[in-house]
C-alpha cells in the first residue's frame, strides 16, 4: 500500500531573503496567514514506513477538501476490499 493515510494543512509561503521562498505548516485556525506572501492548502499522504508525501497544492480550501476526501474514500474502499 502506498498510502495508509491522508491529511490537509493550511501553507503559508514567504520569501526567504535569498531569491527563494519557504513554505511552513500554519497550525493555528486562528492565523488568517496575513504575514505570507502566499495561502493554499496541501493534501498530504502518510506512507506505512513513516514518512509523508505532499499530493496536491489548491488555493482553495474548499478545493482541497474535495481532493482530501476523494483520497479518503479511495482508501477506505481499498482496506474495505481487503487490498492492504
Amino acid at each position: 500500500m502506498l498510502f495508509d493515510a491522508f491529511e490537509m494543512n493550511k501553507v503559508g509561503e514567504f520569501e526567504d531573503g535569498n531569491g527563494g521562498t519557504c513554505c511552513e505548516p500554519i497550525f493555528d485556525k486562528d492565523d488568517d496567514g496575513d504575514r505570507y506572501d502566499r495561502v493554499f492548502w496541501t493534501v498530504y499522504g502518510h506512507k506505512p514506513e513513516g514518512s509523508v508525501e505532499a499530493l496536491v497544492d489548491r488555493t482553495e480550501k474548499e478545493d482541497a477538501q474535495a481532493i482530501y476526501e476523494f483520497f479518503c474514500l479511495l482508501l477506505e474502499s481499498y482496506t474495505d476490499e481487503g487490498y492492504n
